[in-house]
């Protein structure tokens, strides 16, 4: 049995009261469902117009990775959203903040280890090359050295 079971509020009855805030939202943002659509893609979600009109009226649930993405594009933060849709919720906002916060701090620690990795495979390349013009450059010279004329038989 789920939490929402739990304490007699019928799943459905979730869906629609977050899909009213969701539309509440959008409205007060000056957003049509199209322009919302369009809106979600630049925070890596692609939701159709149907798919929102479905999520306004309650009969879609959402993901997280979509209340998040919908919360960026209303122009809040996900707490927000989920503080106005749940409220009873409330009481876990200051741990939830702490998560956003700490998962933000790890997206920017990652993005600098991602962009030394990404530094070193370029100073990896320059090292293959300069490696690669070296063993040619000695390659060149032994090359050289096998075509003297033998100076050991006393020819040379």
């Amino acid at each position: 049995m789920s939490d929402i079971e739990e304490k007699g509020q019928e799943p459905e009855a979730t869906y629609v009261r977050f899909g009213e805030i969701v539309r509440s939202l959008r409205v007060k943002a000056g957003l049509t469902q199209t322009e919302l659509s369009k809106a979600l893609v630049n925070f890596g979600l692609d939701m159709r117009q149907n798919t929102i009109t479905k999520l306004e009226k309650g009969a879609r649930p959402s993901t997280l990775k979509e209340c998040i993405a919908l919360a960026q594009a209303l122009g809040l933060q996900p707490a927000e959203l989920f503080q106005q849709a749940f409220p009873a919720t409330a009481q876990h906002s200051n741990e939830f903040q702490r998560l956003l916060a700490k998962e933000a701090q790890l997206d920017r620690e990652l993005d600098e280890v991602e962009l030394q990795v990404s530094r070193t495979a370029d100073k990896l390349e320059a090292l293959r090359l300069a490696h690669s013009k070296l063993v040619n450059e000695i390659w060149q010279v032994r090359q050289e050295i096998s075509n003297l004329p033998d100076s050991s038989n006393g020819n040379g």
